[in-house]
């Protein structure tokens, strides 16, 4: 085959491959032509479909709050145009349908005593058919009723607690209670939730080392739903150095019947105690008293000892301690 032979058969063979394509690419174009026809056809048509529709709800009754969770969007069953349902489907973003709740209901879930109310959707057919596309009608709508479930907006006041936990400097200790201000607060929120509180706490604080007064604000922990109409109180705990001192403190014999004398042994009883430094020259023995009662003895008077009874403190000491914890006594006739 001489070289001219092989050029006519190439030069055949390309000019049956374009006819090829060509008769490709006009069928291809035909093909889209019917296509876009048919579907402008179809879009032409009116249908009945399901559209999923956003919604929220504004304006609740402010002394209730809402417990139950309401629906985010309403599938509303409408009758279109081919053309409008896909403008629809194409729109990635459109406004939700905004309920005035109370408007709609007349404020009668803010006047009501009822915590439970139900809205049915039919009912707002018009409203819905004027917010949605004028080109839909709207036939029904899903779910055919909306449920409000409430709770109550109560106020009661409660104390507040503290938990502290205090390393004192040595010689160092705590001079009073610990003071919270103000110690209770005005708390408001669902009285579902409000009935079974009854304390408030703040956060367990601790301190280390410590030799002055400390003085806090701090935060009152929070409740879910719960509101506090002062958030954070004023802590102080009083500290002040101490210094240990004595008293002799005489017993007293208590409950003797008037015919009857009691002697003990020893008649005096030491008392030791700490005492803040401001509060020292305050206290004296007469802040003190002793006493053995008489009705602890038994019936036989076998007892041969008697307990020693504090009956009187001073209240600004600490750690008071006494020896002996029991006395001999003697008991006769007057």
């Amino acid at each position: 085959m001489n070289a001219k032979r092989i050029k006519d058969l190439v030069e055949k063979v390309k000019s049956n491959r374009y006819l090829n394509d060509r008769k490709v690419i006009i069928y291809l174009v035909c093909v889209m032509i019917a296509s876009v026809f048919w579907f402008l056809n179809a879009l032409s048509k009116e249908y009945t479909t399901t559209v999923s529709y956003p919604v929220k709800f504004k304006n609740l009754p402010e002394n209730k709050v809402l417990t139950n969770e309401l629906p985010k969007h309403l599938d509303i069953r409408v009758n279109a145009y081919g053309f409008t349902l896909l403008r629809y489907k194409l729109s990635f973003s459109f406004s939700p349908l905004v309920f005035n709740v109370n408007a709609f209901t007349r404020n009668q879930m803010e006047k009501s005593e009822a915590t439970r109310f139900t809205i049915a959707t039919a009912k707002y057919k018009n409203f819905i058919q004027s917010k949605v596309s004028s080109e839909m009608k709207v036939m029904s709508i899903e779910p055919d009723s909306i449920k409000f479930v409430f709770d109550r907006i109560v106020e009661k006041k409660l104390p507040v607690k503290a938990y502290v936990n205090i390393d004192f400097e040595k010689q160092f200790m705590q001079s009073a209670a610990v003071q919270i201000e103000p110690n209770s607060v005005v708390v408001s929120g669902p009285q579902s939730i409000l009935d079974t509180v009854y304390i408030l706490h703040l956060p367990e604080l601790s301190f280390t080392g410590i030799n002055k007064t400390i003085r806090r604000n701090v935060q009152i922990e929070e409740i879910d739903q719960l509101r506090f109409t002062t958030p954070r109180v004023v802590l102080t705990i009083p500290v002040e150095q101490y210094t240990e001192s004595s008293f002799e403190i005489p017993l007293t014999p208590i409950n003797v019947p008037d015919s009857l004398g009691m002697q003990t042994f020893p008649s005096k009883v030491k008392v030791t105690y700490q005492v803040g430094l401001s509060n020292f020259a305050k206290i004296s023995k007469q802040d003190f008293q002793l006493a053995v009662d008489y009705n602890d003895l038994d019936s036989n008077k076998t007892v041969k000892k008697l307990p020693i009874k504090l009956t009187k403190t001073p209240e600004q000491i600490l750690n008071l301690n006494y020896e002996p914890q029991e006395i001999e006594y003697l008991i006769g006739r007057k």
